[in-house]
This record gives C-alpha cells, sequence and structure tokens, in this order.
C-alpha cells in the first residue's frame, strides 16, 4: 500500500490486519485509548498493542502520545480517511455476503418474451427494488419463447417470462393468472364507441398480425379464434415484432387483438372487450431445475406474488 500526503509517500512494510484499522479509527476518533477500548468492547492493552502493530507495518507513527493528550501525526492525519473508507467497504462487503446467503443481496438476470411480458417485468422490477434493494436485476428482451427457454437451460438467465404454451424438460414453471383478449383498435376508428364487440363484427375489418417467422403465440391465437368464429381474418400488414403491430394499429392500418394492458400499448390505442368468453393469454414464469440462486429464489417469490401466482408453491408448477 502506498500512501500520499504531506510526508510525502508512506510505504507498508507488513500485512495490515483489520482488527488494527479498527482500533486506530476508534483511538483517532475518541482521542482517548481508555474510550477507544470501551468502544470496541477489548482490553487497552489490547488497543495499545494494535496501534504498535499498525505503526510498525506502516513504518511510522501515527499518534503523538502524553500523559495528558493523544493526537494524531501528520501521517496519522493521512492515514484517516483511507482508513475509514477502506473499513466502511469491508463493513459493506461482509453485509452483502451475509445478504447474499440469505438471498437477500446478489446479481439475478431475468428474460422474457413479448412485448405483452413487459407489463409484468416491470411490475416484478419495482417490487424487487422496493423489497430487496441489495438484488441487483438485469433484464434481458428476448425475441423467442424458445429461445427464452434455451437461455435459461444454458444459465445464460435465471429467471423468465413466457408464454404458457412453452416448456422443456429441465423448466421448473408457474402459470400467471389467464389474461383476456380483445380489440385493439385506432383512436379514430368507429369500434371505439362500443363497450363491446362480438368476434363475428370482425370479418370484415382488416388486421395487422404479426408475421408467421416472428414465432409469437399470439399471432395463432388470433387466427384460431377468427376460424373459430366461422372466417379467417383479412390481413392488410404484417410486422415481425408485437409492438410494431401496435404501432400500426395506432396508425389506422388495421385492428388486432391483444391483451388487456394498456401500459404497453401506444397512445390512444383503445381496448374493447370481446362480447364472448374470448381467447386468453397465459403466461409463465420459469426457471431451471438444477438449482437457482438464493437471490433468484427470493425474486422469484417476489414475482409469483407481483404476478398473482398461486402462493403454493406446486400449484402451477410443472417439471419434466
Amino acid at each position: 500500500m502506498v500512501m500520499h500526503g504531506s510526508l510525502g509517500v508512506m510505504r507498508m512494510r507488513g500485512h495490515m490486519e483489520i482488527r488494527w484499522m479498527r482500533s486506530f479509527l476508534a483511538v483517532a476518533e475518541e482521542l482517548n485509548y481508555s474510550r477507544a477500548a470501551e468502544r470496541l468492547h477489548i482490553v487497552q492493552p489490547a488497543v495499545t498493542q494494535h496501534i504498535r502493530q499498525l505503526e510498525r507495518s506502516v513504518g511510522t507513527p501515527l499518534f503523538v502520545r502524553t500523559t495528558r493528550s493523544v493526537a494524531l501525526t501528520s501521517a496519522g492525519e493521512a492515514f484517516l480517511e483511507p482508513c475509514r473508507r477502506a473499513l466502511a467497504q469491508i463493513e459493506t462487503a461482509e453485509r452483502l455476503a451475509r445478504a447474499a446467503a440469505d438471498g437477500h443481496a446478489g446479481h439475478v438476470r431475468i428474460g422474457f418474451a413479448g412485448i405483452f411480458a413487459s407489463a409484468g417485468i416491470a411490475r416484478i422490477a419495482r417490487e424487487v427494488r422496493e423489497a430487496e434493494p441489495d438484488i441487483t436485476l438485469e433484464i434481458r428482451p428476448s425475441s423467442h419463447n424458445a429461445r427464452l427457454l434455451e437461455e435459461l437451460l444454458d444459465g445464460s438467465i435465471d429467471i423468465g417470462l413466457y408464454s404458457a404454451l412453452f416448456t422443456s424438460e429441465g423448466i421448473r414453471q408457474w402459470e400467471t393468472p389467464p389474461v383476456r383478449l380483445g380489440v385493439l383498435v385506432a383512436p379514430a376508428h368507429p369500434l371505439t364507441q362500443r363497450a363491446s364487440i362480438d368476434i363475428g363484427e370482425l370479418r370484415t375489418e382488416p388486421f395487422v398480425l404479426t408475421d408467421a417467422s416472428a414465432g409469437l403465440v399470439l399471432r395463432d391465437t388470433i387466427l384460431e379464434t377468427c376460424r373459430s368464429a366461422g372466417f379467417m381474418p383479412i390481413i392488410a400488414q404484417e410486422s415481425g415484432d408485437a409492438y410494431s403491430v401496435l404501432t400500426l394499429v395506432a396508425a389506422g392500418i388495421g385492428i388486432s387483438l391483444g391483451p388487456d394492458v394498456p401500459e404497453v400499448y401506444p397512445s390512444g390505442v383503445r381496448f374493447i372487450p370481446l362480447l364472448q368468453e374470448g381467447p386468453s393469454l397465459t403466461s409463465a414464469l420459469g426457471t431451471a431445475a438444477a438449482g437457482p440462486s438464493a437471490a433468484a429464489i427470493r425474486v422469484l417469490d417476489i414475482a409469483r406474488a407481483a404476478l398473482g401466482i398461486d402462493g403454493n408453491d406446486d400449484a402451477h408448477h410443472t417439471e419434466h
């Protein structure tokens, strides 16, 4: 260790122990050996020994001692703030290590597939930040549900939020409550005046969908819903991702179907419920069955509560 100050350069001559540094800080702040010993809950001779050992390690006196007073030398003054910061960092490291062992600190990577999962991810992030401020979340979007499962299995992410239609051996997952689909229309569309819509009324409406290559569940759900109502949708335009579809709906290019999650819609897009018991989307919260970290387990608990998943650990759990 090299220290720069009014004395020039002071080089460490040996190792330094944390207990010596704590004794130094106590004496420096109390300017009294007896009070420093009381503060540290050790005997005074131990404090004296720690200071001597520290001074021998540093290679210069840190205190001027008389029968009546204790004062810092210029070297001691130079040493004080770095010592204080170092001890604070050590205490933080100790606290975080204990917290990590208990799941209250750490780094957790959480992925999601699809724009509609982003609303759930936002809720999870808010709840984790409030409940566990020492856990750092790394949010990773994925373009495909299948790819996200691969990332769970190969350890690239710790937790995933994706369509419940996807699963894989080695994945533990819990299903979220289903979210019903409704009609999404532009602000100026005539259907905005309606409180609800029969799916059959949409047979002459142009639709905007994700293209088949995007591999998103919502496209297949929309096609199947229309087919069950006796028609195939008129496709005005296809796009590679759900957010582009919403942008095209907002521009009046066509209508689409989507879940009631208005926080992800572009400004003005209106959600109108379907009259009949319509289709729904169910997401899954998953993690690799091989064993997540303590912090990831804690985030899973918070995420399940945030998404309204049953509190029973196995209620919506599948493992193959």
